[in-house]
């Protein structure tokens, strides 16, 4: 990402800007909390997107709860979560509550 502020392009490590329907979208920020006693985190992604700089379009707020129990399989991970998109200009709100099994190799 070239945007020419480092404290910036610092804040969004390993992400890229992308168009979006001729806007801009500022790419997600992910927050993680480990909770090593039971071998899990809380997570929490919010992601921002706007047409322009100053017109916001989409929020996206995606926090949740995900363990990996097994200490044999530590590349199983169970998560559960809630998906909460805003349309700005519709004024619409989309509520999606998940449960994922992932496998990471």
């Amino acid at each position: 990402m070239q945007t020419g502020n480092k404290a910036l392009e610092s804040a969004f490590t390993g992400k890229r800007w992308s168009n979006v329907r001729g806007g801009k979208s500022i790419c997600p920020r992910l927050c993680n909390y480990d909770i090593p006693i039971v071998r899990s985190y809380v997570y929490d992604d919010v992601q921002f997107t706007a047409e322009r700089y100053a017109k916001p379009k989409l929020l996206e707020f995606d926090p949740g709860f995900a363990t990996r129990p097994f200490s044999q399989l530590e590349n199983l991970e169970f998560r559960v979560g809630n998906d909460v998109t805003v349309d700005v200009e519709s004024n619409t709100t989309r509520d999606l509550v998940y449960g994922a099994v992932r496998i990471g190799y």
